[in-house]
């Protein structure tokens, strides 16, 4: 049982990141716009 539900989990990460990736994106961008201000 453990075993079906990782493979069913790996199987289904990728549209896992496709689907939180604009937002990882955003706060990617949002972190890198403030780690430039601090350095100013």
């Amino acid at each position: 049982m453990f075993v079906l539900t990782v493979k069913h989990g790996a199987m289904d990460l990728p549209s896992r990141i496709a689907e939180l990736e604009p937002q990882l994106m955003v706060e990617a961008e949002m972190l890198h716009k403030a780690y430039k201000k601090k350095r100013l």
